[in-house]
């Protein structure tokens, strides 16, 4: 199911970040560049898991510093999770691109926004995103019995 632009209609998407403002601002902004979006919130790493595997959302915005659990390790639990280990990552972070902690969270990610990013950027990402991603309802199911192949 596609909208106007091309991209997909009814992504959910799910904002882990601490800081109350930035958050909200942030699921407002995805909001409007993308109507047709549900926007959840999740305000630290614990939260953010939890949110994901019962949520199961299409796309997550992390933050990298954040309380009880930071992104880095979110994201760690996320992909050792079979259920969540698909979900594409967005890092949103105002650390050093070169700290060794971003460098490796990166590598689990599908793209880093740096604090503070124009709106421009965040737009391009979002549209970029709904045209790569298939809302999770529409996505078929498939069970292990039909990814098992054995050899003729």
């Amino acid at each position: 199911m596609l909208n106007n632009n091309g991209g997909h209609l009814g992504l959910t998407i799910l904002v882990v970040e601490d800081d109350l403002l930035f958050r909200e601002m942030l699921c407002e902004v995805i909001t409007i560049l993308q109507p047709t979006w549900r926007v959840y919130a999740a305000v630290n790493g614990q939260d953010g898991v939890e949110k994901a595997q019962s949520k199961r959302p299409d796309l997550i915005f992390v933050d990298f510093q954040m309380p009880v659990m930071d992104g880095y390790q979110m994201a760690l639990a996320l992909k050792q999770n079979p259920e969540t280990a698909q979900i594409p990552l967005i890092l949103s972070t105002s650390e050093q691109w070169d700290h060794p902690r971003i460098m490796r969270m990166q590598a689990l990610c599908k793209a880093t926004l740096f604090k503070p990013f124009a709106l421009r950027e965040l737009a391009e990402l979002l549209e970029r995103m709904s045209l790569l991603l298939t809302p999770r309802e529409y996505k078929p199911a498939i069970s292990r019995e039909m990814a098992i192949f054995e050899p003729a």
